[in-house]
């Protein structure tokens, strides 16, 4: 027998709707696990207030989970929430990252309307330093549109492919390059329409940002 896979990807999910099942797990971890030949790639995590959200950060960001963590919410520049009140503000949300003790690097990708921006990204990466990068819109984004490119660029980063058949990159900023460049190619403007932006810290004394996905459409 084949030794399982192990699961590549955490989705993080806030309530959408009050009373009613509409879960993008249902679309995201099904196609995923094609890749995976029916073997299970992911954990799932919902939240429903900032007390959830905390819990859901001690258990994602443990030790031995998976480096990519996707947070599917609502969003806005203040911060993501599920539905009705239960807003976790930018504060809240930093703070329970940064509070877990994390010692292996993570990724954090939103699929949130309007929340992913420089500011907001600077301040969770201030916060938890062993996040490698932020990713996530900084519009309100079509559910659709903006889920097609969420599947399109996770692939890319988990499943790299090539014309001669799958490509792994050995090196983390590698692998990112590779699945920006290939989202790039096949997506590009939907995702700057979309105002995606991919942030990760600025090498040098300087300190800042860099914006991977934008700098790629800038070559």
């Amino acid at each position: 027998m084949s030794r399982p896979t192990a699961r590549r990807m955490t989705i993080v999910e806030g309530l959408w709707y009050k009373g009613q099942h509409v879960s993008v797990c249902d679309l995201i971890a099904r196609l995923f696990d094609l890749y995976e030949k029916g073997r299970p790639c992911y954990h799932y995590v919902p939240f429903l207030d900032s007390e959830s959200w905390k819990q859901a950060c001690s258990y994602v960001l443990a030790n031995g989970m998976p480096k990519l963590v996707y947070v599917a919410a609502h969003g806005s520049p203040k911060g993501i929430a599920p539905f009705g009140d239960n807003n976790v503000t930018r504060t809240l949300l930093a703070n329970a990252l940064g509070a877990t003790k994390v010692t292996t690097k993570k990724q954090l990708y939103f699929g949130s309307c309007s929340f992913c921006n420089n500011g907001n990204a600077q301040f969770i990466l201030n916060k938890c330093p062993l996040l490698e990068w932020v990713a996530g819109y900084g519009k309100d984004v079509d559910w659709a549109e903006s889920t097609a490119f969420d599947i399109l660029f996770m692939r890319n980063l988990l499943h790299p492919a090539t014309k001669r058949g799958p490509k792994v990159a050995t090196k983390p900023r590698k692998e990112l390059d590779l699945a920006i460049e290939t989202t790039r190619k096949l997506v590009g403007g939907l995702g700057d329409k979309l105002g995606f932006h991919l942030y990760r810290r600025r090498k040098g004394p300087g300190g800042g940002l860099d914006d991977l996905w934008q700098a790629s459409g800038n070559g």
